[in-house]
């Protein structure tokens, strides 16, 4: 049987798609997708699930001064505690209660 990271590798390279590969942690390896609209990060594990998420964008055409407030915005957040990101990004049980 075949590695899932070769499937999905010749499914990309059958549809022509350019992708990056990547290893960001020792059990997987990641492959970026960029498609119009859309950028798509496959993570393929070592025990050969695949995990993906979906990134979906306008690609509008910016000029400078977009790209310079979105850097600002990212340092401003760079200095804020920890805490902060810890709060909004607590997961909720089903019930709404933050865990």
């Amino acid at each position: 049987m075949t590695a899932a990271i070769y499937r999905l590798l010749k499914q990309l390279d059958d549809a022509k798609i350019h992708y990056y590969l990547q290893r960001h942690r020792p059990d997987t390896i990641d492959v970026t997708v960029t498609l119009v609209g859309k950028r798509i990060e496959i993570s393929v594990f070592d025990d050969d699930h695949i995990e993906m998420s979906q990134f979906l964008g306008t690609e509008d055409v910016e000029d400078e001064k977009y790209l310079q407030d979105i850097l600002r915005r990212e340092m401003e957040y760079g200095e804020m505690p920890r805490e902060y990101f810890a709060r909004t990004t607590e997961k909720k049980n089903t019930d709404g209660i933050e865990k």
